[in-house]
């Protein structure tokens, strides 16, 4: 429940069934072991970590001991009673809800134990004192299994760990002492479940428990002196000053919160309170700045500051940072939280220490803003030890905030203070604008006193506004980042069939003051209760593929329109507009390629070998994979590439043969991730299936050896000879459409003809065929082989060439090599002349 000042209260009895149905959603997902050295592995451990002062937590996990055991007794008498009439499915779901309330007793021993009286544990050690034995049937292999309820409820261990720890705050009765000499004896320590050296440690009196719930890592408690003094730590005094007057105190702080866990606020002392007032936010947040520029030098070697001692510091200063609520604190933290995840080869991520930190602060801060950031930083990860930490941060943050992940990663996207795409700040008689102008680019503008604009930041701004400056260059990185990275976001908008209320979608997305540039350049489709319109944004206003105004009922669902859901006339009528508008889209919507089942895959049942037997770069395919939100694990190791389709409940697998540095594709086929059963090719979805196949054919296309313009060696020699000619893929298809369009508009259009498979370009020395898929060329009229090597940044930067999108290399090539052949009697290049003569 929430209490009226928005924070989330609970009860032990909601604690534990929060943690009970999260324990089963990530069994039900395939996690069977969890690290208990981590107390916030899961939300309800969080929560009391964070929440409960120490003698709440300690009442928590007495109660939840008590708990436990009620609990086994009762499933005890329930499989005495039962006796043989149980069933092996029927075990193996109480086996589930036992494990969990196993972890729940090792969580809570160290705690409870302090405040637990003697009678409680006399109670609990009868649970032990009697031998039970059920025999229950198997019905794959028609035999019994016998279930010893002694040994496969309640550990053992854990409850001699219970009486350790208890007798380390608590003198022991000769009651309870005689009660585990007799444990000595019994059945449980004859069969090997009880470690005998802890009965005899408590017997004796020096006996402590097991570690339950301490985090792992070496801590390197910091020394205020060593801070004043050393060498290492010059860099900070010099920053210090700048945002507080207490110096000296502050360093203190700092020592002080390197002992301390500095999240649990009842660690925070009145006189630490008063240090940390004193700092003043707006310019400790340019010395975060400072210090964020400090360790992501170009060129530079991993930080200092991600390691031993600075990195602890490094800890606290975010903390600071969160805790202080300086005005761009998300920003920083989502950079660092990047920055701390960057894989270093060899090495791993560059800060897992800070990373996990950070991470820590935005699932604990039990805002929107928290949870918006971690849900938008799990849609930009590729690398995979990142993504399994947000994947839990994300868990938790969810359970803090009891918010729909699916709204806050819409709803709470910063705009920055933009105003139809601009914001100003003052710096004197100075004033200087951020603007984000055609194609999405985001500029600097600095205005001099008289209104003039000028290129570089004026000498007297930079003189007296230093801090402002640095946040105002900072803001406007921020923007552009941001701007270029909901981009692959929204794409796989499709493949998790993303849905909005027309009111969130218009307050939202189509009139957010940042992402506006990219939503209004996107096709949407209004699904109304008896038909659906498509329609894009046009001078203030939706508009279908006439120009048409159109008008959406209040009632609409809005989705990005997908041309699979199309006819072809739709799909060529919003190309023609599209290109007339010259209206240039983020990604290939449009001019999507789409993929259907066909006949052959139809008769291959639950595979497709549409895209077999290809042969690719084996690391760039990888990077490709993982950039598309395939998992990949090792190139090295048998491992196929696949993605997964959550809502859809569908997994796509890509088969590989890897030979290191060159693999052959294979098969492509899905699964249901319910039911863990093959799909046939016609069951599974047209987005999914059509997403899936664009994929796999962009790898093909932008990985195969095929699309080399040479190939030395004998192996696969037939194969990259036949890439060059032969039939189009869908992707190849599309720059054949797409350059149809356009040919009419280019200065070259007399020289040029579009054929089934290639771009026919007659020069003035000899006549040239450019193939839509590898883009490699064959010189007529014995189709003799000419080797261009292009630029590997090339694109066409001709200004009077406008292209729908921008995410086709091979198309910007071929356009490239078709205006420079067309002119082939003034190319200079002499081995490109050489081939041609």
């Amino acid at each position: 429940m929430w209490e009226d000042n928005g924070t989330l209260t609970m009860t032990t009895k909601e604690l534990i069934d929060s943690f009970k149905q999260e324990f089963k959603e990530r069994r039900k997902a395939g996690e069977w072991h969890f690290d208990m050295r981590r107390k916030g592995e899961l939300f309800s451990f969080a929560y009391v970590d964070k929440h409960f002062s120490q003698e709440e937590k300690e009442m928590f996990c007495r109660d939840a001991i008590i708990e436990t055991f009620h609990f086994f007794e009762e499933k005890k008498q329930f499989l005495i009673e039962q006796g043989s009439e149980l069933e092996y499915p029927a075990v193996q779901r109480l086996n589930e809800e036992v494990d969990a309330y196993k972890l729940l007793f090792s969580f809570c021993v160290r705690d409870a134990a302090k405040i637990l009286k003697e009678d409680d544990l006399l109670a609990f050690s009868g649970y032990y004192t009697h031998y039970h034995r059920v025999r229950f049937h198997r019905a794959h292999n028609n035999g019994y299994m016998d279930f010893n309820l002694s040994e496969k409820l309640i550990d053992f261990d854990c409850f001699l760990d219970l009486v350790a720890e208890f007798r380390q705050h608590h003198p022991m009765s000769s009651r309870l002492l005689q009660r585990v000499k007799h444990f000595r004896k019994s059945h449980l320590m004859k069969s090997g479940y009880g470690r005998d050296s802890t009965v005899h440690d408590i017997i004796q009196g020096k006996a402590s428990a097991r570690n339950f719930g301490e985090a792992e890592g070496k801590r390197y408690p910091l020394q205020a002196r060593a801070i004043l003094l050393g060498k290492q730590w010059k860099w900070l005094r010099e920053k210090v000053p700048s945002f507080t007057t207490k110096e000296a105190d502050f360093y203190e702080l700092v020592e002080q919160l390197s002992h301390i866990n500095y999240f649990n606020v009842y660690a925070i002392q009145p006189e630490q309170a008063a240090v940390i007032k004193a700092i003043r936010p707006k310019y400790y947040e340019v010395f975060m700045l400072d210090l964020y520029q400090e360790v992501t030098r170009k060129g530079s070697k991993r930080s200092g500051w991600f390691m031993g001692e600075k990195v602890v510091a490094f800890q606290i200063f975010v903390w600071l940072m969160y805790h202080l609520g300086t005005p761009n604190t998300y920003v920083i933290l989502t950079n660092l939280a990047e920055k701390c995840f960057t894989k270093i080869p060899r090495l791993g991520p560059t800060s897992r220490k800070l990373g996990d930190v950070v991470l820590k602060i935005l699932e604990e801060s039990e805002t929107v803003q928290g949870l918006g950031v971690l849900l938008n930083l799990q849609g930009k990860a590729k690398y995979p030890v990142f993504k399994e930490a947000l994947k839990g941060s994300v868990r938790r943050a969810i359970g803090f905030t009891q918010l729909d992940p699916s709204e806050v990663e819409d709803y709470f996207i910063d705009d920055f203070g933009l105003k139809n795409g601009e914001v100003a700040c003052g710096f004197g008689a100075f004033r200087s604008h951020i603007r984000i102008e055609g194609d999405r680019k985001v500029n600097l503008i600095w205005l001099k006193p008289d209104g003039k604009t000028q290129k570089s930041v004026p000498a007297k701004v930079k003189s007296a506004y230093p801090s402002a400056v640095k946040l105002w260059k900072a803001k406007q990185k921020h923007i552009k980042k941001e701007l270029a990275s909901h981009k692959q976001r929204i794409e796989r908008f499709w493949c998790r069939n993303k849905q909005w209320s027309y009111s969130n979608w218009e307050q939202h997305l189509i009139n957010h003051e940042l992402l506006r540039y990219i939503y209004r350049e996107l096709i949407w489709e209004f699904r109304g209760k008896e038909n659906s319109t498509a329609a894009i944004w046009q001078d203030g206003e939706m508009v279908d593929s006439t120009g048409s105004t159109i008008c959406i009922s209040d009632e609409s669902r809005v989705s990005l329109w997908h041309p699979s859901k199309a006819t072809v006339e739709e799909i060529q009528a919003w190309r023609t507009f599209i290109t007339n508008r010259e209206i240039k889209q983020p990604f290939k919507q449009a001019f999507r390629e789409v993929y259907l089942v066909t006949d052959a895959e139809v008769a291959t049942s639950t595979y497709s070998n549409r895209f077999a037997n290809h042969v690719v770069r084996h690391h760039k395919f990888a990077a490709l994979a993982k950039q598309r939100n395939w998992t990949y694990r090792n190139v090295y190791a048998q491992h196929d590439p696949y993605i997964e389709y959550p809502e859809y409940a569908i997994v796509a697998t890509l088969d590989i043969e890897s030979w290191y540095d060159l693999a052959g594709t294979g098969r492509v086929h899905f699964r249901n991730t319910d039911t863990n059963e093959a799909l046939q090719m016609e069951e599974v979805p047209t987005m999914v299936f059509s997403e899936t196949m664009r994929d796999v054919d962009l790898f093909i296309g932008v990985c195969s050896i095929g699309i080399e313009e040479e190939w030395r060696q004998n192996q696969h020699m037939n194969y990259w000879r036949k890439y060059s000619s032969a039939d189009l893929s869908e992707t190849a298809k599309t720059r054949r459409s797409v350059l149809g369009n356009m040919l009419p508009k280019l200065a070259i259009k007399d020289q040029c003809e579009i054929t089934d498979n290639y771009l026919v370009v007659n020069g003035n020395v000899r006549t040239y065929k450019i193939h839509f898929g590898s883009g490699n060329i064959l010189m007529e009229p014995n189709d003799q082989y000419l080797c261009i090597v292009p630029d590997t940044r090339a694109q066409m930067r001709d200004n009077r060439v406008f292209l729908p999108f921008d995410d086709d290399a091979t198309f910007s090539i071929i356009l490239s090599k078709a205006f420079l052949l067309a002119n082939d009697d003034k190319i200079e290049d002499r081995v490109i002349l050489n081939q041609i003569h």
